[in-house]
């Protein structure tokens, strides 16, 4: 982290170098717990039904790269995880029949060009590309359903099923920007990243 620091705090004290820059990204670790009347009876008469710790931990990946092609021009990429959360409860859990696993993963890639026109106007474009994967499942109790057409031996909460949705799929958009400088200290950015379908 302070190598990645210094790099950054260089480039930062001197815009106009040559070379690439690097930025990192950042660790989720989240921690909750179920908490009110009703869970905490059900914790103590049937243990292992309400969940603790059902957030999922996540790395969020957040890489930027800049370069300069020579005075006018430079490039970057970034790849960024801009959604994305998962739970998982358990198969046994009481509210299993609303949601077992839920989870959403979507990543960012967007390449750009940036062209200085003079010193004080700069103006970018660039392509993105997201993919985003997507999962859903939660239990369905059979015992319940073959109660209800008379199936004597179905027993409610105690004759799940499951079922687990899967889904995938690529966008494309663009991005544009405009930075102006209208005096050496100030500096006024203008940016546009278009809808994803």
């Amino acid at each position: 982290a302070r190598a990645l620091r210094a790099v950054m705090n260089a480039h930062a004290r001197h815009p106009d170098i040559y070379g690439v820059v690097l930025l990192g990204g950042s660790d989720v670790v989240p921690s909750q717990r179920l908490d009110c009347l009703p869970h905490r009876l059900r914790r103590a008469l049937a243990p292992g039904q309400d969940p603790d710790d059902f957030i999922l931990d996540a790395y969020e990946p957040g890489y930027a790269l800049r370069g300069r092609l020579d005075d006018r021009w430079t490039w970057g990429l970034s790849v960024t995880v801009p959604w994305g959360l998962g739970t998982r409860y358990g198969k046994s859990w009481s509210g299993r029949y609303y949601a077992v696993e839920s989870k959403l993963i979507t990543v960012n890639a967007a390449p750009s060009v940036a062209y200085a026109i003079d010193d004080r106007l700069t103006v970018s474009a660039g392509l993105q590309v997201e993919y985003a994967q997507g999962t859903l499942s939660n239990a369905i109790d059979f015992g319940t359903i073959g109660l209800a057409n008379g199936i004597l031996t179905a027993v409610p909460g105690a004759n799940d099923g499951f079922v687990e949705f899967n889904a995938s799929g690529w966008a494309m958009g663009y991005t544009a920007g405009l930075l102006w400088k209208p005096v050496e200290e100030l500096s006024l950015g203008l940016s546009y990243r278009s809808p994803l379908h």
